[in-house]
């Protein structure tokens, strides 16, 4: 199976229980290109997009000829996870997204689901979250070439601290009502309200939480943009 031509393969991931719902999707065409939307709970969201180098294509191909050589497992859904849907070559596998299918066709979306968080490190079109080392100030940041659109008319912020253990050491939220069309290039940012008070010790963490709207094509969806880091020992 390894030594078939690649595959065209994709997973998109909607609802979820949180809001804003999950909106992920990512395609990786039988040529080794890929384009991404990742739209929340990452630190940078937005379109992306490139070519896998030829070890990555040729281990999608691999797992996704596999996958391909049999029938998509039927399993459960998680009330109030997110949907996932993956696809290779017109067959899909339908499943949620804490769930862990068996066969090749799990081994397929470990892959995928490892790729929607790493493949943000080649933005085409996006927006991320720059928090400062101290935690005193944050902003909104363009990143890649290409020029995106914001709605900022609902924007809210919100930080929290947590200590070892996952004790919450404080809980900080605001909201500003910004432009409803804001078009972010190369170069732009903006300073979000920081003014959050908090005391971030030795060996605490600080998430940082940006609800607005980013367009995809000519329609506003609903984004967040987070920094969750791990709180000390």
């Amino acid at each position: 199976m390894a030594g078939q031509a690649p595959l065209t393969v994709s997973i998109t991931r909607s609802g979820g229980r949180t809001p804003p719902p999950d909106r992920e999707r990512l395609e990786v065409a039988d040529d080794g290109t890929f384009t991404l939307w990742r739209s929340v709970r990452s630190p940078v969201v937005g379109r992306f997009g490139g070519r896998l180098d030829d070890g990555l294509s040729a281990q999608v191909s691999s797992l996704a000829a596999a996958a391909a050589a049999v029938e998509p497992p039927a399993g459960p859904q998680v009330p109030g996870a997110a949907t996932e849907t993956i696809t290779v070559d017109g067959v899909s596998l339908r499943t949620g997204s804490s769930n862990d299918p068996p066969g090749p066709w799990g081994a397929l979306v470990v892959v995928l689901r490892t790729w929607l968080r790493e493949l943000t490190s080649s933005p085409v079109a996006a927006v991320g979250l720059d928090v400062a080392g101290d935690g005193s100030s944050a902003k909104l940041v363009h990143r890649g070439s290409e020029p995106i659109g914001l709605d900022l008319s609902g924007l809210s912020v919100r930080a929290v601290v947590w200590g070892p253990g996952w004790e919450q050491g404080g809980n900080w939220s605001t909201s500003v009502a910004g432009d409803a069309k804001v078009d972010a290039g190369p170069g732009w940012s903006y300073d979000l309200p920081f003014d959050h008070g908090l005391t971030v010790g030795a060996g605490d963490a600080l998430h940082v939480f940006a609800t607005f709207g980013l367009f995809d094509g000519d329609a506003a969806v609903a984004a967040l943009a987070s920094i969750d880091p791990s709180p000390g020992s």
